[in-house]
C-alpha cells in the first residue's frame, strides 16, 4: 500500500485528461470475496481494459451503468494512459458519463485522492509497530538482565 502510494501516478486538479468516447462492448463488474472488488469495461474503438479503481468505486453508480452493447458511453483518462492505449494496457477512468448522466464525477475523485489517506495510515501503522517493539524488547531486555 505504501509503494503503491509512492509509486502511482498523482491525480489532481493539474493533471491533463484526455475524453473519449466509443460504444461498449462488453463489461464486468466483480465484489469478490474479502471485499475484493474489480470493476471494468470494454468499447469497440480499443483493445484496452478500462478499469475503474477500488478506491473509487464507492463514487460509481453502478445501478444505471448501461446494460446493453452498442451504448455510447464519454469518459476520461490521463494524458499518460491515452499514450499507452496503443499497447493495449490496462487503462483507469476517471470519469464516465452516458447521454443522460455522469456515473463517476471526476471532481469527487480529484477531491479523494487530495486526502492522501494513503500514505498517512501506512506510515502510522509503521510508526505505531516500532513503539510497539521497542517498548516489547526493551520489557524483554529487562526481563534478561
Amino acid at each position: 500500500m505504501l509503494t503503491d502510494s509512492l509509486t502511482k501516478e498523482e491525480i489532481n486538479q493539474k493533471t491533463k485528461f484526455v475524453e473519449l468516447k466509443s460504444q461498449l462492448t462488453t463489461y464486468n463488474f466483480v465484489d469478490g470475496s474479502r471485499g475484493s472488488q474489480h470493476y471494468y469495461f470494454y468499447c469497440d474503438d480499443y483493445c484496452n481494459k478500462f478499469q475503474i479503481k477500488a478506491d473509487y468505486i464507492s463514487y460509481f453508480d453502478k445501478n444505471n451503468f448501461p446494460k446493453f452493447k452498442g451504448t455510447e458511453l464519454t469518459f476520461k483518462i490521463t494524458e499518460k494512459d491515452f499514450n499507452n492505449i496503443p499497447n493495449c494496457d490496462k487503462i483507469f477512468v476517471y470519469e464516465i458519463s452516458t447521454e443522460k448522466q455522469t456515473l463517476l464525477k471526476l471532481n469527487r475523485i480529484i477531491e479523494f485522492e487530495n486526502k492522501k489517506y494513503d500514505i498517512i495510515l501506512p506510515c502510522l501503522f509503521i510508526f505505531g509497530a516500532t513503539i510497539g517493539f521497542t517498548i516489547r524488547y526493551n520489557k524483554y531486555k529487562k526481563h534478561i538482565s
